[in-house]
């Protein structure tokens, strides 16, 4: 299996975060969730700092805080907002970057 893009864990990230997660732990809930090999948990981005499942968890968390869907309540935690359940409640399909980009606050953010 390949790693799914930050974009496409963004509604995985998001029914995780109805409790506040720990990043890290939610790096390992993912890679469980999806049947990640120790090979694919290993692999790493171009630069070698970071492993993919990791940097791609991470970019998603920082979208979707940046667009008021996630809080962080304090360094490497996150926490659904009441934006983010209401869109996870209502629109669940709509949780992509199509849609982060229709924010105010994403809008600034990605200027």
């Amino acid at each position: 299996m390949s790693i799914p893009s930050y974009e496409n864990l963004m509604p995985t990230i998001l029914g995780l975060a109805t409790t506040e997660y720990r990043v890290r732990d939610a790096v390992d809930a993912i890679a469980n969730s999806l049947g990640l090999t120790e090979a694919e948990r290993a692999e790493t981005i171009p630069s070698g700092n970071t492993t993919l499942i990791s940097s791609r968890v991470a970019w998603a968390i920082t979208y979707l805080a940046q667009a008021g869907l996630l809080a962080r309540p304090k360094r490497g935690h996150f926490v659904i907002t009441k934006q983010g359940r209401a869109l996870l409640r209502d629109h669940p399909d709509s949780v992509n970057l199509a849609y982060l980009k229709t924010i105010p606050e994403f809008i600034e953010f990605t200027k």
